[in-house]
């Protein structure tokens, strides 16, 4: 038989997402909710892949330029290569038309919570900075632009 992980951290995980995603029955609140969330978790890992890919391409095609413009492409270009994609996913499901916004809106929940549970841990605004840098600024491109252009593609359809 199988030891039940009774980690605090594993109940409170489990609870949380019991309290916003089932009923009391163990039944999906909303579907949408729910398909929304599990498809932030994959336009998270596409923004992420996109960075870590085009990071070096980028540093390499414009080794000759200033740090500055290096630095705002490193930021702009992966989150937006990563954003295209993602929003024109929207086109995939028919019937949930809001799906690709709602999503969006759950990687900007998650940018939000990871910025304020990162504040305690960096031991100064250097860190922090990293943070933003490596994860935060892309993140942020990849929903305004990909959230954007969902929006568009949404209010297109309707």
């Amino acid at each position: 038989m199988a030891k039940k992980d009774n980690s605090g951290v594993s109940r409170k995980i489990d609870h949380l997402c019991r309290v916003i995603f089932l009923t009391e029955e163990g039944k999906p609140k909303s579907p949408t909710l729910l398909y929304s969330f599990c498809l932030a978790i994959v336009f998270f890992v596409i923004c992420l892949a996109a960075y870590f890919f085009g990071v070096d391409l980028l540093e390499k095609a414009l080794e000759s330029s200033s740090v500055a413009v290096r630095n705002l492409a490193e930021i702009v270009l992966p989150g937006m290569a990563a954003a295209i994609p993602c929003a024109l996913s929207s086109y995939l499901f028919r019937e949930r038309r809001n799906l690709v916004c709602a999503a969006y809106a759950w990687v900007g929940i998650v940018l939000v919570l990871m910025a304020l549970v990162m504040i305690p841990y960096c031991e100064d605004l250097f860190d922090y900075g990293i943070f933003w840098e490596m994860i935060g600024f892309p993140l942020l491109v990849s929903v305004i632009c990909g959230g954007g252009i969902a929006t568009l593609i949404y209010r297109h359809r309707k």
